[in-house]
């Protein structure tokens, strides 16, 4: 910085310009004056100072140089020479126009003009004769040798971004092949776009469908390619069940447990679509522990925790795909195998047979190649021609032993259970009607007429009535005395009229709001896993809500009871 300012101070005198001493605007403490070396030859030009008392700064009479700091006078001869030595001036230096003669007169006429500012002198100022004025340097131009760097850096910069660009739009191209990308290197890729690169992997040595892997988090992709890797042999051929959950949250559930068993016992990597809808708008690891394996602890009796738990590697993660509500997969799929033969190797079915294009409910999946890959989009359990690939008893195994509540979810559950939770009877009073319980949604559409006619029908056998009357009989039955209910209700008013009619004998979290966002799936789902640690339960029939809690407990056909059935 030094040597620009002396460079350029020096120039400027060369062009006509005359240097100029000013006072320190700080006074002496904190302000570091800059001295160049060039200054003794332009005292001569102090004659044009603004900065004077009543006689010129310049005395002829005594030669010397009268300081504005009483504090630090000094003589002319000890200031040259201190100039000339460089130490530090308690003055700063800018300049001042003087028009000079010849050719450069006109060069650099109206760079500099004066003015008084501030109004007021600064701190630390001493009046001792002088006159306080001050200078507004007009900022020059840029030279065009500063302009043309300047120039060039940003012409480079917008190359490079837009060659990232390109290269970026043709790694997210399911058509591109990295190994043919001879311009960069796989490792370079690799950096670039760590996420697509991945997906490439996946899609062009493993056969996972471009629309499955792009979609996924990288470490989902990482997780995959890796578990893939160790199958990659003749005797256990790369193969994926990817289930497409479906409704709410006790469905999903349910085709959840059977696409584990399913994809266990034919070897297959299991992948969860998660979609974002109306029925659910919360992610997958919102709710759900991202690390699968053993970690129930109720009961005594942990036969299930070894034959089941014992099946996955410790620190194994869940292969989560979520789809937002403007992103579904679409049904069929005939555009996605056009534009990705990696389809033509899966094995579609699709449960949900109100969308037609030849779903079918309840489809048995057959025997399949070695080498496929099976799609299943469902709201209920998956069916096979070989029953013993999914049933009830491993489902529920396999389900409680790999799938856990998010940890924060986790301690509010762990709360509960310090009440002693599996000394509790569940109750679950499923109480709004098809109209009332999701916003903007048809149920003749969505699950056909004869469906939800059904569901309105065992909704209202839900009442609760039904429930008091048969928590009263149980209280009166003097089979415990001290007996208590966990209670849980869609409706929060449901849960304050039982709390009111039952005072103690009822635990239950709060509940502040009743749709399906995040929040409310966050309180719903600690429900659940909550009537799944009970001793009996008292549901609701035609829910999926209560069965998914009887398949997380071992709660046997004894040890459940449903409004309109059994009270």
């Amino acid at each position: 910085t030094r040597r620009r300012v002396q460079r350029d101070s020096e120039a400027a005198c060369a062009r006509g310009w005359r240097r100029m001493d000013m006072r320190s605007r700080g006074g002496l403490e904190g302000a570091v004056p800059y001295r160049p070396p060039s200054l003794l030859r332009h005292t001569e030009s102090l004659s044009h100072l603004s900065i004077s008392d009543n006689s010129s700064p310049h005395n002829n009479n005594n030669n010397g140089f009268s300081s504005p700091f009483p504090h630090h006078q000094l003589q002319s001869n000890h200031h040259q020479n201190a100039l000339q030595e460089g130490e530090a001036s308690p003055f700063t230096y800018e300049y001042q126009k003087v028009v000079p003669s010849g050719p450069l007169a006109d060069r650099n006429r109206g760079a500099v003009e004066p003015v008084k500012l501030p109004k007021s002198p600064p701190e630390g100022w001493v009046d001792s004769g002088w006159e306080w004025q001050e200078w507004r340097v007009r900022t020059p131009r840029l030279a065009p040798r500063r302009i043309k760097p300047l120039a060039r850096m940003l012409v480079a910069l917008l190359v490079s971004s837009f060659a990232l660009w390109r290269l970026k739009k043709g790694v997210e191209n399911p058509s591109t092949n990295i190994a043919d990308m001879s311009s960069l290197s796989r490792s370079a890729l690799r950096v670039l776009a760590p996420q697509s690169y991945a997906a490439h992997e996946l899609h062009s040595l493993y056969r996972v469908p471009w629309w499955i892997a792009s979609r996924m988090p990288h470490r989902s992709q990482l997780q995959l390619q890796r578990r893939l890797e160790e199958r990659a042999d003749p005797s256990k051929p790369a193969r994926l069940m990817m289930i497409h959950t479906m409704h709410g949250l006790g469905n999903r559930i349910r085709a959840l447990a059977s696409a584990l068993s399913y994809a266990h016992e034919t070897q297959r990597e299991l992948i969860i679509i998660w979609p974002h809808d109306h029925h659910i708008d919360a992610s997958f690891t919102s709710l759900f522990h991202q690390v699968r394996g053993n970690r129930w602890k109720h009961g005594e009796n942990n036969f299930e925790s070894l034959q089941y738990g014992s099946e996955l590697p410790e620190g194994q993660e869940w292969i989560v795909v979520e789809t937002g509500k403007d992103e579904p997969l679409p049904w069929p799929l005939t555009q996605l195998r056009r534009e990705d033969p990696v389809w033509d190797d899966v094995v579609t079915f699709n449960y949900m047979d109100m969308e037609g294009h030849g779903a079918v409910k309840d489809e048995l999946i057959g025997a399949l190649e070695a080498h496929t890959s099976v799609y299943v989009k469902s709201s209920s359990i998956i069916k096979s021609e070989n029953s013993t690939l999914t049933a009830w008893n491993p489902d529920c195994a396999r389900l409680r032993t790999q799938l856990h509540l998010a940890p924060r979810l986790q301690r509010r559950l762990d709360d509960l259970e310090r009440h002693g939770l599996p000394n509790f009877i569940g109750i679950h009073i499923r109480n709004l009607d098809m109209r009332n319980d999701i916003k903007n949604l048809d149920a003749d559409e969505e699950y056909g007429r004869n469906s939800a006619e059904e569901m309105l029908y065992w909704r209202r056998k839900a009442s609760y009535a039904a429930f008091t009357a048969e928590m009263h009989r149980i209280i009166a039955d003097g089979g415990d005395p001290d007996v208590k209910f966990y209670v849980a209700s869609d409706t929060p008013e449901i849960l304050q009229r039982v709390k009111s009619s039952f005072s103690q004998r009822v635990l239950s979290i709060r509940r502040d709001c009743v749709d399906r966002s995040a929040a409310c799936l966050e309180e719903a789902v600690i429900d659940l896993f909550a009537l799944a640690r009970t001793k009996l339960l008292l549901g609701s029939n035609w829910s999926s809500f209560t069965e998914a809690a009887s398949r997380l407990g071992r709660l046997t056909s004894d040890k459940m009871r449903l409004a309109g059935v059994h009270f």
